[in-house]
């Protein structure tokens, strides 16, 4: 099933804290967020938006100021419109950094939850081209950085956003995987005393919602997007 002259909207606000184990090669990260995927629908599709509360909790791990591996696990409540237990999940992502030669390294990881269909791999290469340029050819989030400062940081992107969330009852409650290809650009600059504001926008090519529990799936015509975030670090 296809669906035409559908806009969508990503707001998230994001506040995690940094700490130091150690020597300082580990640190542990905790924190909370909050996304809202808002789609602006046309006829009778049957997700209007698309939101998650969830707590995050991460470590790290730094070689030379460059962090070569990571494990994340996000519990929230995973929603439509209303908040429920069946919206209950952890997804866990694991990524580590595989060392080739000098500035060019390889990248392998997964993640995956308990609302999702199978889980999601991560791999590709990271070329770090100079102390201000990084390109990250990395499954499903390549990028190329520029580091304009100590202040301000720009990225062309691709970018795999979404996730699997519980739907409202109609009649009853299901499993919806949500997944958007996004290209485009971001800016994030640092406001100061921790916090950070991200900005981009561009062009969501695909756009897919997958009901795998009815074997149903939509695809949705591909629209502009808009992506404001606050960070507190």
């Amino acid at each position: 099933m296809a669906v035409e002259d559908q806009s969508a909207g990503y707001a998230s606000v994001t506040i995690l804290e940094r700490q130091a184990l150690g020597g300082g090669s580990w640190y542990f990260d905790w924190g909370g967020q909050y996304e809202d995927y808002a789609f602006g629908n046309r006829g009778s599709f049957p997700i209007n938006r698309l939101q998650d509360v969830a707590a995050n909790f991460g470590l790290e791990y730094y070689l030379k100021s460059e962090q070569v591996a990571s494990l994340t696990v996000s519990p929230g409540l995973y929603f439509q419109n209303h908040p429920g237990e069946a919206g209950g999940d952890a997804p866990v992502q694991l990524v580590s950094g595989v060392p080739i030669v000098g500035p060019l390294s390889g990248v392998v990881g997964a993640m995956d939850g308990r609302l999702y269909h199978e889980p999601l791999p991560i791999f590709g290469l990271v070329w770090i081209i100079s102390p201000d340029v990084r390109l990250e050819a990395v499954y499903p989030n390549p990028s190329l950085i520029v580091t304009c400062g100590k202040d301000l940081e720009a990225k062309l992107i691709g970018e795999l956003v979404g996730g699997a969330f519980a739907t409202d009852p109609s009649p009853q409650r299901t499993r919806v995987e949500y997944y958007g290809y996004r290209v485009g650009g971001s800016i994030a600059y640092q406001l100061g005393r921790g916090f950070e504001l991200d900005g981009g926008s561009g062009v969501e090519l695909e756009r897919v919602f997958d009901f795998y529990q009815e074997s149903r799936r939509i695809n949705a015509a591909s629209a502009p997007y808009l992506e404001l975030s606050i960070v507190y670090r």
